[in-house]
């Protein structure tokens, strides 16, 4: 320090970072669980997911309702994913369709945006957005993103 002159700070700002910033979407494997079911229901699954590659999912359809992914549960029941923290538990009558092989990939079908949006994956394609509209998700990178939203959890 010359001539009393406090020392000059960097020429440039050094960001100060006091939390962890999530840098990647975290997939999740979903697991059904029957006993945390929202809602019940009869019905019957006559297919295989039409959205998720699991080996455990079909789709099923109830009255005129139609739930895909339902995953198998114990007995004549599959859980059927309707959000983040709901789920339908279905009871079907017949037997479940010959499943793709063990192993298969688990497609996301459920994705958890960071403003709270939630995005169901459609058979046609894409997700249908609890804003009612199609969207795509980019997922050229680490972290995905639906029309500039943050997917912070993507469920497969």
């Amino acid at each position: 320090v010359a001539d009393g002159a406090a020392a000059a700070g960097p020429a440039f700002d050094v960001p100060i970072t006091t939390g962890r910033a999530q840098r990647f979407t975290q997939t999740v494997e979903y697991r059904a669980k029957p006993a945390a079911a929202t809602a019940r229901a009869d019905g019957r699954c006559d297919a295989v997911s039409a959205v998720s590659g699991r080996h455990d999912a079909f789709r099923c359809t109830s009255g005129g309702t139609t739930y895909d992914p339902c995953f198998a549960g114990p007995g004549p029941r599959v859980v059927c994913p309707t959000s983040v923290t709901g789920a339908v538990l279905l009871t079907y009558a017949g037997g479940l369709p010959s499943p793709p092989q063990a192993g298969g990939t688990g497609d996301p079908f459920l994705l958890a945006l960071a403003d709270g949006l939630q995005c169901l994956a459609v058979a046609s394609g894409g997700y249908r957005c609890g804003d009612g509209e199609a969207h795509d998700v980019d997922t050229s990178s680490p972290m995905w993103t639906v029309d500039g939203r943050t997917v912070v959890k993507a469920y497969a």
